[in-house]
Order: structure tokens, then C-alpha cells, then sequence
């Protein structure tokens, strides 16, 4: 069960962004793309913010897994439109990112032992939390450059 934690906790705690870094620069619209606005932005920072502060109930496996889940699901179901598009990327790499910490639980049948069953498959949940959690940082960065970008204050992502 500490196992569990030792490969979940990095990604919950810290809230679950990207595989990939965008070098700190704002990714370029589409020609005729409506410019990012403020209040869209920042309710969908809200929203994720919402999620990522949920808990799993207990520290099995299956429960971790359904918390990373509505993270997901939240990314993958708001409206990007009018959502600064560094921050539509951040947070769709965390939701790949989270997909497959997904897939590798359920492959698992979501059991720790199934996930040290091989130590290929440990490695891969190991690199997948890893990643996972290093998305999250990065979407939690974002917090200070949005907040001077639009003259807010964006709150943080862990409650």
C-alpha cells in the first residue's frame, strides 16, 4: 500500500501537464483566432483548480486512478474557446500525461501487484507518475506569468 503512494503521491500532490515543455513561450493562434480573454481563462483555471484539489478516498490503487480520471475528464470536457492557448497546451499535455498513468493502473487491473509484476512494467507507472507530476508543475508555473499577463491574480491550483 506505501508503494502505492510512493508512485501516486508525486502526481496528486501535485495536482496532475505535460510530456512536453513549451520553452516558457506563448504558442502561436491560427490566422483569425479570437485572442485569449481573460474571464474564460480564468474560469477555466478555476475549474481545473477544482479538480485538482479533489482527494482520493481511500489509497487504493482503483481510487487513485478515478481521482486522476475527472482530472482528465475535466481538461478533456471545458470549452477551450477564449482560453489563453499556453495554458489550453499545459493543460492538455497533463491530461495525455494522466491517460496513460490511466492505462497503465487498468492494465494492472488496478493492483499494486500487478504494476511490480514485471520490472518493465514498474518502470513504465514509475516514468509515467514522473512525467505526470513534472506536467503538473509546470501547469502550476503558470500561475504567476497568467496573472501578470492579464493583471489578476489567478489562485493557486492546490486550493
Amino acid at each position: 500500500m506505501r508503494r502505492t503512494l510512493g508512485f501516486f503521491l508525486p502526481v496528486l500532490a501535485g495536482s496532475l501537464v505535460g510530456c512536453f515543455w513549451m520553452g516558457g513561450r506563448q504558442p502561436d493562434t491560427a490566422a483569425g483566432a479570437p485572442a485569449a480573454d481573460k474571464d474564460r481563462t480564468l474560469e477555466y483555471w478555476g475549474k481545473l483548480r477544482g479538480v485538482m484539489a479533489q482527494q482520493a478516498r481511500s489509497s487504493e490503487l482503483r481510487d487513485l486512478t478515478n481521482v486522476v480520471r475527472r482530472q482528465v475528464d475535466a481538461v478533456r470536457t471545458q470549452t477551450p474557446e477564449g482560453v489563453d492557448a499556453e495554458l489550453l497546451a499545459a493543460a492538455e499535455a497533463f491530461a495525455k500525461c494522466q491517460e496513460k498513468v490511466i492505462e497503465l493502473a487498468e492494465v494492472a487491473d488496478f493492483e499494486i501487484v500487478g504494476l511490480q509484476s514485471s520490472p518493465q512494467m514498474k518502470q513504465a507507472f514509475g516514468e509515467a507518475n514522473r512525467q505526470a507530476a513534472a506536467a503538473t508543475a509546470r501547469l502550476k508555473a503558470l500561475r504567476s506569468k497568467l496573472s501578470a499577463r492579464y493583471g489578476i491574480t489567478f489562485p493557486p491550483l492546490d486550493g
